[in-house]
């Protein structure tokens, strides 16, 4: 697969639904998370691709331990000189093999829809045991690709880092911190949601102009207001809501989702009933106000 350059120097590779970022600076490169176990060939391809050759890669930074972004660390380590960096929380599961703490879904349908798919057991998985060369904290300015500070961002993982690169007026590799599936929203899974607001809250005081986030390689520019009015909307956030417009969704996937079953509740009733075209409640669905709240909660 060729790589796919985002800014001058910056290029990405797929990995299945993740992505493997790396910076070219001069003839040293810097790999930012790895991808999934069996990506070392696809990523030292598109490494090549983009003119440059193993031995060339020197940094090794991993945003979390997941499976999807330490899978092939080990795999690359191996296959090249690179020093690998990462907060000492997550450090602490590599070395070990393992991957994950147990998580949750997050706040909204379309989490809890698709935790099981793509998250499920986290705590069960395992990668191959890998080296961590240096333990790197919040705040801290790596002299590397021309400069790449570290900002502690935990919630979705407790040794979570996003990087931001000083260069093009600033560029966040935002990792899990927030998903990009349809505009800003809540990663799929925490392992601390309180821990992950305010993690958003700490993003949302940065500047910058570019922000790559990992699923589906979305890459957005002019993103620092975005993130901002996202962190002030999910600070305020209270319990689970579905709009009403949405509500057709849950009939067909009751019995499909578990985690769903049961745990929906009408804002205007207080039951569980459904109305006309799964809307709430016959009544919510008359006067438009009902919504789907999580547990019942206000």
């Amino acid at each position: 697969m060729r790589p796919k350059q985002l800014l001058p120097g910056l290029y990405s590779v797929r990995s299945k639904v993740a992505n493997v970022f790396w910076i070219v600076d001069g003839e040293s490169v810097t790999v930012i998370d790895t991808g999934f176990a069996g990506s070392t060939d696809a990523i030292l391809k598109a490494i090549a691709a983009s003119g440059h050759r193993p031995e060339d890669v020197r940094s090794i930074l991993v945003t979390h331990s997941h499976w999807d972004h330490a899978g092939s660390l080990a795999a690359l380590q191996a296959n090249t000189k690179a020093t690998t960096s990462m907060h000492p929380d997550d450090a602490a599961l590599v070395r070990k093999g393992y991957c994950a703490r147990p998580v949750v879904p997050s706040p909204g349908l379309l989490n809890h829809v698709l935790f099981p798919l793509f998250i499920g057991n986290a705590a069960a998985r395992r990668i191959d045991p890998a080296a961590v060369d240096a333990e790197i904290g919040d705040g801290e300015e790596l002299p590397i690709a021309g400069g790449i500070r570290a900002i502690h961002v935990p919630g979705h993982c407790a040794g979570h880092l996003a990087f931001l690169w000083n260069r093009h007026e600033g560029v966040l590799f935002a990792a899990d911190t927030a998903a990009n599936l349809f505009g800003l929203g809540f990663s799929i899974a925490y392992e601390n949601l309180e821990l992950g607001r305010q993690s958003l809250a700490k993003i949302s005081s940065l500047t910058f102009e570019m922000r790559v986030s990992d699923m589906e390689g979305r890459f957005s520019a002019g993103p620092t207001r975005s993130f901002a009015a996202f962190g002030r909307r999910r600070s305020r956030w209270h319990g689970t809501k579905i709009v009403p417009a949405l509500g057709h969704s849950l009939e067909s996937l009751r019995g499909v989702v578990p985690a769903l079953d049961g745990r929906w509740k009408c804002s205007y009733c207080g039951t569980n009933r459904f109305g006309d075209n799964g809307r709430p409640c016959q009544s919510a669905s008359s006067s438009g106000s009902g919504s789907w709240r999580m547990g019942g909660q206000s």
